[in-house]
This record gives structure tokens, sequence and C-alpha cells, in this order.
């Protein structure tokens, strides 16, 4: 969706910090209402274009079953607002916008760890398939991003590293 323009290196307003974007979803049983954290994401496509600045702001929802959901923004500005209670001033435009969408049912998968269903939290540190109630357990370095100096992950400069380079 488009908001404010903001640069990610911007220090006022910080898009990370002077904004909450807040995606509130009715599901279609019950009206149990889920929030979804939204995000800066400078043009839409810093990935392929390794912009830091734009209006693009985006949220991701993996809806938990089928039907007519129901959905509002919040969309406030304040300092350091991302990390306070504070209600903020709303941002004019996104703010308040709702409407609705369907969802429809899901095609069974040949896949073996999507036909075991959504991951969801469990109340610890492990995670749990929410078709079959399975554990799983995720094993791996958490930021290869990091860990690696990957130069196509957006923003990452390789470490100079102290130990003498291979010879080939």
């Amino acid at each position: 969706m488009q908001g404010p323009e903001a640069d990610e290196t911007g220090t006022s307003p910080n898009p990370f910090l002077d904004y909450r974007l807040t995606w509130r979803l009715t599901a279609p049983s019950g009206g149990r209402e889920v929030a979804v954290p939204g995000y800066f994401a400078a043009d839409g496509r810093a990935a392929e274009s390794g912009a830091t600045r734009g209006n693009r702001w985006r949220a991701h929802f993996v809806p938990d079953q089928s039907g007519r959901w129901t959905w509002r923004l919040e969309f406030v500005q304040g300092p350091g607002i991302a990390v306070s209670d504070d209600p903020g001033e709303p941002v004019a435009g996104p703010h308040g916008a709702g409407g609705a969408f369907k969802v429809a049912p899901a095609a069974l998968s040949d896949d073996p760890i999507r036909r075991r269903g959504r991951l969801t939290p469990a109340g610890g540190r492990y995670r749990r398939f929410l078709g079959d109630g399975s554990w799983f357990l995720k094993a791996g370095a958490a930021s290869p991003e990091t860990l690696l100096a990957y130069r196509d992950f957006d923003g990452t400069e390789a470490r100079k590293s102290s130990a003498a380079p291979l010879k080939t």
C-alpha cells in the first residue's frame, strides 16, 4: 500500500521507529481478531532495486481458516511510536481504511510438510503444525545473511577477515 514517503536511513521521521502500521483482521468464525504488524518497504521492490527510499508499506498474513475476512488499518505516527503503547497521531489516508476479502478452502497438497498444516507458536521456544499437532524443530543458523555476509542481501557488507586468504 502507499503511505508516507520515508527513507530507511532517515532519522526524523525514522520509518522503523516513528510509524506503527497494524493490519487488524477479523476471522470469519466468531469474530476473532488478528493483529498483523506492518513495515516500511521502500519502493516496494528494494530487494531488486536496492532502494532505501519510497512510500510502500507492507504486512504479511497467512489465514488459518477459509471464509470472509474483514480488515481495517491502524497507521499512526509519533516519536518512538513503534515501541510505545501511545495511541499516536493517525497518518492521513491509510489510517482507518478497511475492507473484506474471501479465502477459499486450501487444496490438499502432495508436499508432506504442507500437508501437516500451518506452523504456529506453541507457547515456548518451539512451534507446532496446526493440522496434525506435531512439533517442528528448527536446525541451522538463524541469520545466514550475517553469518555469511552474502553480497546479494540488501545492505550487507562483507566483513574483513584477519585470517590469511586460501591459496588455490
